[in-house]
């Protein structure tokens, strides 16, 4: 699976930009740049995807540390972006049904 969603990564962020681009409650978003958009969200894709490396199955915590820091500066990232915690949940969202189609 981590091989499947490496060869798919683009797609999957093309996917989440489109979802989140067309979301009238998140009014916010429709003035960041597109890099500004990504923010850590093609980072926290990778760290999935690593987590899910069979190499990765014994020891989970480097990983997960990793994801953890990465939402968090994506949370900062957003509020400092003027998002409200209403919106940045509500982003939160589309990445992962994002993921849940793939999968």
């Amino acid at each position: 699976m981590s091989v499947h969603l490496g060869h798919r990564r683009e797609h999957l962020l093309q996917q989440w930009r489109e979802a989140v681009r067309s979301d009238a409650e998140l009014a916010t978003c429709s003035g960041l740049s597109r890099s500004a958009l990504d923010d850590h969200i093609p980072r926290i894709l990778d760290d999935f995807a690593q987590r899910l490396r069979p190499d990765q199955a014994h020891d989970r915590s480097p990983a997960d540390s990793q994801e953890r820091r990465d939402a968090a500066e994506h949370g900062m990232h957003r509020w400092q972006q003027g998002y409200d915690i209403r919106e940045a949940v509500r982003e939160w969202g589309h990445p992962e049904a994002v993921l849940m189609r793939e999968l």
